[in-house]
């Protein structure tokens, strides 16, 4: 692809997932064939994008606290919107392993997981009690068990399924961090890396080229570039 990008994800059926600067987006197939598309400018710009489901993909729209959940065609399915229930100046919200949603709640410092339908099912810990400043997350995700809640000012915030709050893992002068099953990958002083949370270890990545965030899918290697994203065999 060579165009832009504000965003890149990924989904299990090694489909990519692009944000471009208009606004739109963008999904491919693993042969980097354009499959369909989806703007919409109703609800301001696209913040996020969670295709851990690729047959319920998750977007967010932070300025209007929306959230709306696309088929694997990129039609819209249905359409939720925060502040109706309490939830104000969300900035993070991401896919649960059951198919819930996770939020991060700034009013309330704390987790949450609910449905479509604005149900609070799980509630966390009030993380100003726990912490020594509320969490400004960029993002929150499920694997395996295990939900990572990201700020780049206090680390990952680990909890388990059940929104209890585990362990904070720092990240210091960590930029584009992702979060893998096994394994992550971040960018410190113009060098990527692979974190192994497991043993606590990092290790240089040497990248085909330039990149400002990296994913893992399988046995290839997907970089969002300045231009665009790239896809790589690992050998």
């Amino acid at each position: 692809m060579d165009q832009p990008v504000r965003f890149l994800a990924t989904d299990p059926l090694d489909q990519v997932y692009a944000i471009t600067s208009g606004n739109e987006l963008q999904q491919y197939s693993r042969t980097g064939k354009l499959l369909y598309t989806y703007q919409n400018f109703r609800h301001g710009d696209l913040g996020w994008v969670d295709a851990s489901n690729p047959l319920n993909i998750l977007l967010f729209y932070p300025a209007f606290g929306e959230v709306i959940v696309l088929d694997r065609t990129l039609s819209e399915v249905a359409l939720l919107n925060l502040p109706e229930f309490g939830l104000w100046d969300v900035p993070a919200i991401g896919r649960s392993g059951d198919n819930q949603i996770w939020l991060y709640d700034p009013v309330q410092t704390l987790i949450r997981k609910i449905n479509m339908k604005g149900e609070f099912l799980v509630e966390g810990q009030p993380l100003s009690l726990l912490l020594p400043a509320s969490p400004q997350p960029e993002w929150i995700v499920e694997r395996e068990q295990k939900v990572y809640l990201y700020d780049p000012n206090l680390g990952v915030l680990v909890f388990d399924v059940f929104g209890q709050f585990l362990k904070t893992i720092p990240t210091p002068g960590m930029e584009g961090l992702r979060v893998g099953n096994e394994q992550w990958s971040y960018l410190k002083d113009g060098a990527f890396f692979i974190y192994a949370p497991m043993a606590q270890q990092s290790y240089p990545l040497t990248l085909p080229e330039p990149a400002v965030a990296v994913f893992f899918q399988g046995n290839r290697l997907v970089l969002q570039t300045e231009t665009g994203f790239a896809v790589y065999a690992i050998q």
